[in-house]
């Protein structure tokens, strides 16, 4: 962990701000633990990694992966897809590069095992961009960094184990967003008796993000006759239709950049979660850019 990520992190849960208790090296943090100078509580740091919340509820909102799933060869190809995708689909490269032109602080939602699109954006950063991966499976994102060490890149890249509704970020602190169907990833039920509603998480982006900061989110949304999109809209899911969740996002504070359809399809999206209810229920990946109002 790069020493100056201090400077935007906080505690999780009271929002203080985060000092070095214990390390092992004067260089960057690779093993120690960091403290609250408001409540007090400390965090680990494991080979570079902040884990930055607590490892039992973050447990049981992300352990969904089987043994033996999490290797380095499944993350080298979700990072080469990336890269594929970037070279072989103009929508998304243009989306890409309008991330890429975001300088400073980012950070990557539920960043999971295919590293949201990061693969192709990362190198397309400028030297001396501070972006942050992160994810509630601590062991995932063990994997993730050392994919990640052997990758060829200027930015900063960083790597923080948290729970997208509390993420341990200041207040106004970052430049940009990014999520590759992470919002609608991040568990704020427990049981998993349900799919998440992604508005905690999305209120979280808001608040972490400057004036004026974007978002670059790629949601997954179910076409508005499907049973799915009942379904959604029956929990409470902030993204069960598309005109639902942009009235959402306005209501919290954001805008609408821009919008562009990158597929669609019919049939399962995410076997993880269940959905869609239906095998003939249509859904589109939608490229949104959001600014915080």
């Amino acid at each position: 962990m790069r020493a100056s990520l201090l400077d935007v992190l906080c505690c999780p849960l009271c929002r203080r701000s985060l000092e070095v208790a214990e390390r092992e090296s004067d260089a960057d943090l690779e093993t120690g633990l960091l403290k609250c100078l408001g409540c007090a509580r400390r965090f680990d740091v494991e080979h570079g990694l902040a884990i930055l919340g607590d490892l039992e509820h973050m447990g049981k909102v992300s352990d969904r992966w089987p043994d033996g799933m999490l290797t380095q060869e499944l993350y080298r190809r979700s990072i080469e897809s990336s890269r594929r995708w970037y070279s072989q689909v103009e929508r998304f490269a243009r989306f890409v590069e309008a991330a890429a032109e975001t300088s400073g602080v980012i950070v990557d939602v539920a960043t999971g095992p295919g590293s949201s699109f990061a693969g192709a954006l990362v190198p397309r950063l400028s030297a001396g961009t501070q972006f942050v991966m992160t994810d509630a499976a601590v062991r995932m994102l063990h994997g993730l960094k050392e994919a990640w060490e052997k990758e060829e890149h200027r930015a900063l890249v960083d790597f923080v184990a948290c729970d997208g509704n509390q993420m341990p970020f200041r207040d106004e602190s970052l430049d940009a967003m990014t999520s590759q169907l992470g919002f609608a990833c991040v568990q704020d039920d427990p049981t998993r008796s349900r799919p998440p509603t992604a508005g905690l998480a999305y209120r979280e982006g808001r608040r972490m993000l400057k004036r004026g900061g974007k978002v670059f989110d790629i949601c997954r949304i179910y076409a508005p006759e499907s049973k799915t999109a009942a379904y959604l809209e029956s929990v409470g899911c902030v993204n069960a239709s598309r005109g639902g969740l942009e009235q959402f996002w306005k209501a919290i504070g954001f805008e609408v950049v821009a919008a562009t359809e990158l597929h669609r399809r019919k049939g399962k999206s995410d076997p993880g979660d269940g959905l869609p209810i239906d095998e003939d229920d249509e859904w589109s990946h939608i490229a949104y850019v959001l600014r915080k109002r």
